[in-house]
């Protein structure tokens, strides 16, 4: 049971460590912009994917590993023009775990789903914005998923693993720059450093109005991706309580390293 657990939290805390080479410095909006920060969800029933061969399709949920219920870490590389050009956009942590074990040949498994470890740097995508700075609007989304689904028998059978791709798309979901009460807060500066592209509420926005050159926060209640293969639902509404600052999470991301460091050696 450890070893799963240990195998669900590393791409959330690959997510909280800060790069080596944080970005430049923001640049003051001179149009409506949503900024570059991260999205963080909890995956709602529904969600599946569909394997094929002889596992066929597998309802999931998440399996949070933080901050509070989220599963899902999703990261606008750059600030978005509100109707202007897509911006990239990177998929930095999951953790899925199947709602009922899955018959494989005879024997029951318990399906656990992260993020691919050798393609990382492929989980990418790009997100189209539109709206205004005062009530939101609609984005659209596409993005790469490369994933490791670990099989771990619930009884009898050998553990397995199954690498596979998803390129899920959305269309005509909703975003607002308020979030709700139960939203997860990341609080951040809007100063191009990694706290700023790992924060989803931001301090230090410019706003210019009434020229409307004003750069807002960009939360998304509830998103639907889709693939020719499965869904993938989403929920931003997932704390219960504030979250830390950035740099609380990073102490507890190495807090949670010794730990797992610790366990390994008694296992």
């Amino acid at each position: 049971m450890i070893r799963l657990t240990i195998y669900a939290l590393l791409p959330v805390l690959a997510a909280l460590v800060p790069s080596i080479a944080a970005t430049g410095a923001d640049l003051d909006p001179t149009v409506p912009t949503a900024a570059l920060g991260s999205d963080y969800f909890a995956t709602l029933a529904g969600t599946h994917f569909n394997f094929g061969g002889g596992i066929g399709n597998v309802n999931l949920i998440g399996l949070p590993v933080g901050p509070f219920n989220t599963d899902t870490i999703i990261q606008r590389k750059a600030d978005a023009t509100l109707g202007g050009s897509a911006i990239p956009i990177q998929m930095v942590a999951l953790s899925l775990k199947s709602t009922a074990p899955v018959n494989v040949g005879g024997s029951f498994f318990d399906v656990f789903m992260t993020l691919d470890p050798a393609n990382l740097a492929n989980d990418t995508g790009t997100m189209s914005i539109t709206g205004d700075t005062t009530s939101g609007g609609s984005f659209s989304s596409a993005l790469n998923i490369f994933f490791q689904a670990h099989f771990q028998p619930v009884s009898t059978g050998s553990a397995f693993d199954v690498f596979n791709q998803a390129n899920v798309t959305s269309s005509g979901n909703s975003w607002t720059p308020i979030p709700g009460s139960a939203f997860v807060i990341v609080n951040g500066a809007d100063d191009g450093t990694v706290f700023d592209q790992h924060a989803n509420k931001h301090s230090g926005l410019i706003c210019t109005a009434p020229t409307g050159a004003c750069e807002v926060d960009f939360f998304a209640p509830n998103v639907t991706r889709t693939s020719s293969t499965g869904n993938f639902s989403l929920v931003e509404t997932a704390a219960t309580e504030p979250v830390p600052e950035p740099s609380s999470l990073l102490l507890l991301g190495s807090a949670i390293i010794a730990l797992i460091w610790r366990q390994s050696r008694r296992t």
